[in-house]
């Protein structure tokens, strides 16, 4: 997909360059030619300190929150995890649109009422996902929840 494009699809600014990015990487360790690299400001490391790990691993592009010094196209936005959001959801082409989603809040009961809910959406036939405070399952998968509400 040409970045221009993506930017677009995203919501956030065009930079007039039409270079073909392969995939979305926050990781500059993964980073692979095509690469589009988005530098995280993290609790422990920042991710622009390793811009220029990215560049050299083959980044034709970076998203980052300030202005940086980098050969490829530079697009600065004021938050990358929320652009990484939206760079991730339009180059998916927006799969939760599909589908629907069902919030149960309260003091108590909430755990209880979303795995009957869960349990009679099922025995009618549809596919579900479940997140919680027990557990995140969608179809045979379950992974343990280490938040609590």
């Amino acid at each position: 997909m040409q970045l221009d494009a993506l930017l677009h699809k995203a919501g956030l600014p065009a930079t007039g360059c039409h270079v073909e990015i392969r995939r979305i990487c926050f990781d500059s360790r993964k980073v692979r030619h095509g690469d589009l690299f988005v530098a995280i400001d993290g609790v422990a490391l920042d991710g622009h300190r390793f811009i220029g790990d990215a560049c050299r691993n083959g980044a034709v592009a970076i998203v980052a929150s300030r202005p940086v010094p980098a050969p490829p196209p530079v697009v600065v936005v004021p938050d990358t995890r929320r652009a990484l959001s939206a760079l991730a959801d339009a180059w998916f082409d927006h799969p939760a649109r599909q589908l629907q989603i069902t919030g149960i809040t309260g003091t108590k009961g909430k755990t209880t009422t979303s795995y009957l809910l869960r349990s009679i959406l099922e025995t009618a036939g549809r596919r579900t996902g479940l997140l919680g405070t027990i557990a995140c399952e969608l179809l045979d998968t379950s992974l343990p929840a280490h938040t609590t509400t």
